[in-house]
């Protein structure tokens, strides 16, 4: 006997329920899909709770706190069950606003240049209202930094082609350079990374408490996850709001998943980094960008474009329209 299945897609990790808490419901777009499994293949599915199983739960998180930035402070003013960044650490990291409201995340990879998920677009959206990039601001409530205008957006060619947010990217080409002290994060370009359990980093503003809605975090958040195989990840079904779901199908090789138990990205995350932190003066790398979820730091993983699967059409399109690529793009070719 077949039962009814409802798949929820939403525009960021984090969309609790359909509605206009979606910062693409705000943007008008909001989006369902109904699907129907059976029982013999439901039977097949791993329940959520499986992850956590074959996930490492030594607390990636626990790091040294001697650092002011580093203390330890309520949950519900963090990124979900994460903690405020350390100021200037993660410099790269972008606010995009509309009319001076934060909606998503991006990542700075020129210094006229951003990259962001596809869905966090006026292109996808189909809104008209200007995007701002707030370049090197921890504290979204001061006046630090700079905020520039866009020029142009570039969405990933093959987004959307085979499933829901596939090739979830996007570039945003400011009409200036930014003249902020800004650092740049290492874009993944090899298939071997992230590896299966490997401890990554995901970076906010988004929302902070799961029985809140729309109230994201001025101050930069972080949260420790732990990468989920793709194969693990289309597995997984469940029970949620009521409903019986199923990632089946729905996990392309464009993205990577990731999850910790009480930990998640949120609303307002979206376009934001998943990195591997850089240790003995290496740089961060860039692994990925929040995509899509259902809920917060429940049962079901967070799903983010995998930066690798992007990494040539990033490159070339920074090498032929940035004023001044990274030296590590090494555009001679283009």
């Amino acid at each position: 006997m077949k039962r009814s299945n409802l798949l929820l897609v939403p525009c960021t990790v984090g969309v609790a329920l359909l509605s206009s808490s979606c910062e693409a419901a705000i943007r008008g777009q909001v989006q369902s899909q109904p699907i129907e499994i059976d029982e013999e293949e439901r039977s097949r599915h791993v329940h959520p709770q499986e992850f956590f199983r074959d996930v490492d739960l030594v607390d990636s998180q626990q790091e040294n706190t001697s650092s002011p930035h580093r203390e330890l402070i309520p949950k519900s003013t963090r990124i979900i069950g994460g903690r405020v960044a350390a100021d200037n650490r993660y410099r790269y990291t972008v606010s995009l606003q509309a009319n001076g409201v934060h909606f998503c995340g991006g990542v700075l990879v020129a210094i006229d240049t951003v990259l962001t998920a596809a869905h966090c677009t006026n292109q996808v959206s189909e809104s008209s209202t200007p995007i701002t990039v707030v370049v090197g601001r921890h504290d979204l409530s001061s006046s630090e930094g700079e905020e520039l205008a866009v020029e142009e957006e570039l969405v990933h060619p093959k987004h959307l082609q085979t499933v829901e947010y596939d090739n979830d990217f996007a570039l945003l080409f400011l009409k200036r350079p930014t003249t902020s002290k800004v650092d740049f994060v290492t874009l993944n370009h090899g298939s071997s990374r992230p590896t299966r359990n490997q401890s990554v980093k995901v970076l906010g503003w988004g929302d902070t408490d799961v029985t809140k809605r729309s109230e994201g975090s001025d101050l930069l958040n972080e949260a420790s996850l732990r990468i989920i195989p793709n194969q693990r990840c289309n597995d997984v079904e469940g029970y949620w709001s009521g409903m019986f779901v199923s990632f089946n199908g729905y996990i392309a090789d464009s993205m990577v998943c990731a999850a910790f138990q009480d930990r998640d990205a949120c609303q307002g995350d979206s376009g934001g980094p998943l990195i591997v932190k850089g240790s003995n003066g290496d740089e961060d790398l860039l692994v990925g960008l929040v995509s899509w979820g259902l809920g917060c730091a429940n049962d079901f993983p967070g799903v983010y474009s995998r930066v690798s699967s992007g990494y040539n059409w990033i490159r070339r399109e920074v090498c032929k329209r940035s004023i001044l690529p990274p030296e590590k793009f090494d555009c001679e070719p283009f």
